[in-house]
């Protein structure tokens, strides 16, 4: 599974593409370590945190969640995105 259930929320591992032709949440893949992520797709352009906020957009407004309910553990500037949803019911959207 692409998420954990912590004592601060849910942390989701997250793929981000940014710059793609259309904004879509797509399937979970495993990477060469065996560990799995959340393909997601933005428009927006990587720079000045540009995709980060889009990706926040998607995510917030997809599992009807406050967009200040996210937090970024790792990887703001990667495009392996391990971020924090201070949300314990949205474990119930993702199915």
């Amino acid at each position: 599974m692409f998420f954990e259930k912590t004592a601060k929320g849910v942390m989701i591992r997250i793929k981000l593409t940014p710059n793609a032709s259309y904004s879509k949440i797509e399937n979970e893949f495993q990477d060469q370590n065996g560990t799995v992520w959340l393909k997601v797709k933005v428009t927006t352009v990587p720079e000045n945190g540009k995709a980060n906020k889009a990706l926040i957009h998607l995510l917030s407004k997809t599992w009807k969640t406050p967009k200040t309910a996210f937090s970024f553990i790792q990887g703001e500037f990667d495009h392996y995105k391990i971020l924090c949803v201070a949300d314990f019911e949205i474990i119930n959207k993702f199915h």
